[in-house]
């Protein structure tokens, strides 16, 4: 199914419905998600960018919920949507996926709490960072690569190469942190099948003691604390040394 397309959406809610029949449907998992540019800075991300990374990970979420609610209401099942640790903190390099996660956890929230009274139970899993294919280093090196070099001159010069290449090493140290996802399917499986389940799951080591704390912090606390905590994530633009 393409959840960018409605009619791939459409098409698909046909066949279910026919398989279902009155007993509508028990578990709807929302787990397709993009990327997106990541590294360097939210600002190298054009408008399409965003539209690219949104049409995915947040409206064709929306998109597949809505279609599948009256088979869900049928059997008072359950929605599990992946949000993301982004979707609680948002750092200066990762725009575009923050953006679309943090819309997940909204429409989820909003979407729980009008779906109470009909039984539905809605669930959001929160991994951090999982070796995945969208997270695979070949490809996101190429995308930013892609994306520099698309830079204007003025942009590439309030930057420089020096902040490029700190770029690509923090996404290579990064790399060496990524946990198992079996974790995250373990996360969506009791929220599927347990008896006493969770609104959020909070899924691996990062997003548990890095993520969602500093969300809690007053914001101006929380800058200083990433500023100091990532520095290495965070390069420095060569025209901002300079200033300093």
């Amino acid at each position: 199914m393409d959840v960018t397309s409605s009619d791939s959406v459409q098409a698909t809610f046909r066949v279910v419905k026919e398989a279902v029949g009155s007993k509508g449907l028990w578990g709807l998992v929302n787990n397709a998600g993009v990327l997106g540019v990541v590294g360097g800075t939210m600002e190298w991300a054009t408008l399409e960018d965003y539209q690219a990374v949104l049409n995915v990970n947040l409206l064709g979420m929306i998109d597949v919920t809505k279609t599948f609610l009256p088979l869900l209401k049928k059997s008072r099942g359950r929605v599990v949507n992946v949000a993301s640790g982004a979707g609680r903190l948002a750092m200066a390099h990762d725009g575009p996926y923050a953006v679309s996660k943090y819309g997940v956890g909204a429409f989820s929230d909003s979407l729980r709490r009008a779906m109470r009274c009909f039984g539905i139970k809605v669930h959001i899993i929160e991994p951090g960072a999982f070796r995945t294919k969208l997270t695979n280093q070949e490809v996101v090196l190429r995308r930013l690569d892609h994306t520099w070099q698309r830079q204007s001159l003025e942009t590439k010069a309030e930057y420089g190469e020096e902040f490029l290449q700190a770029a690509k090493d923090a996404i290579a140290l990064g790399d060496g942190y990524q946990q198992d996802p079996v974790a995250v399917v373990d996360a969506m499986e009791h929220a599927l099948c347990a008896t006493h389940t969770r609104s959020r799951y909070v899924v691996g080591w990062d997003a548990r003691f890095i993520f969602v704390p500093l969300s809690w912090l007053p914001t101006d606390l929380g800058d200083l604390v990433i500023r100091l905590m990532a520095s290495n994530m965070m390069p420095t633009p060569v025209c901002c040394k300079n200033r300093q």
